[in-house]
């Protein structure tokens, strides 16, 4: 006695495969998803790096316009015939110099924030591929088991009737009923 090609029989086969063809999706979809998360990680790093070093290049250009600020004030006060070093010339020397202190302090710190939220940015992002692989894996062992199951019930003989311990109409008894535990059921 061969192999009889039924219709259970063909069901059965397309019911694998297609089962088999779902999980196989289910696990290119959280690839994907974990791909795409790493490449959003690193855009985020990258553009935080950019911004940072962009407030550090403002700083740079703080610093040398605090220098052509200082030159010109020691340039005014030669030029009127006193020391450049010293008296008004000093004090608007000492202002520009906090002031523009004050300025690359703030910038500095805002690029330091810049390259702290990037990475915080760009772990988030690994997390949730890392997530969406283990997702699609659960769904991948998932579709698995139904295939497995509907597979079951499709082949000659199989069973379509599942268990049904505690339900009502079985005849056993609810877990946690009275009958459960006195064990009359």
């Amino acid at each position: 006695m061969g192999f009889e090609l039924t219709l259970a029989n063909i069901m059965t086969g397309i019911n694998a495969v297609t089962g088999v063809m779902s999980a196989f999706q289910a696990m290119q979809q959280g690839a994907a998803a974990e791909s795409e998360a790493e490449i959003k990680s690193a855009q985020a790093r990258a553009e935080s790096e950019r911004a940072a070093v962009n407030a550090e290049i403002e700083a740079n250009n703080r610093l040398r316009k605090l220098k052509q600020i200082n030159a010109a004030a020691v340039a005014q006060g030669f030029s009127g015939g006193v020391s450049g070093f010293s008296g008004s010339a000093l004090l608007m020397q000492t202002v520009s110099e906090e002031y523009a202190g004050k300025d690359v302090q703030e910038l500095q710190r805002t690029a330091k924030e810049r390259r702290s939220f990037g990475e915080v940015q760009a772990a988030m992002f690994e997390q949730a591929g890392q997530y969406a692989k283990s997702a699609s894996n659960f769904n991948a062992l998932s579709a698995l088991a139904n295939t497995a199951y509907s597979t079951y019930q499709l082949m000659p003989g199989g069973s379509t009737k599942l268990p049904s311990y505690g339900m009502s109409g079985s005849g056993t008894p609810r877990y946690g009923s009275t009958a459960y535990w006195k064990g009359t059921a």
